[in-house]
């Protein structure tokens, strides 16, 4: 079952081991993972009117335009379900109405299970 998800973070070391992580939790023949990356929210709007995304895994803090606002723009058109990605839960609280329109958060540093856990339960 091939399944894409759109990480979004501004940290390249982010953007280079998400790929692998996701894999790990939903190795084939299981899964066809693809992983598409974004280092800002704008481009992950690019993306997002492009693509057919499952899931969408995004930091809250970035330039452009932020997890929130991109969390807020998506929900505007779609229901996929999105994660926050934050290493500080003092990131989102700033906005509890959008918070809200999340799937779920998941704190940094990302672990494997953490991600099959929350994650698998949408694929």
């Amino acid at each position: 079952m091939r399944r894409t998800i759109l990480v979004v973070d501004d940290v390249k070391m982010i953007l280079e081991v998400m790929p692998s992580i996701l894999k790990l939790a939903f190795p084939k023949p299981e899964f066809d993972i693809v992983v598409l990356v974004a280092e800002d929210g704008a481009k992950a709007l690019q993306i997002f009117g492009r693509e057919q995304l499952d899931v969408i895994l995004s930091d809250v803090e970035m330039p452009v335009v932020d997890g929130l606002e991109l969390l807020r723009k998506i929900r505007e058109t779609s229901n996929v379900p999105f994660f926050l990605l934050t290493g500080s839960y003092l990131d989102y609280e700033k906005d509890n109405a959008t918070l809200n329109l999340a799937t779920d958060v998941i704190k940094k540093p990302v672990y494997v299970e953490e991600i099959k856990e929350k994650v698998g339960k949408v694929l």
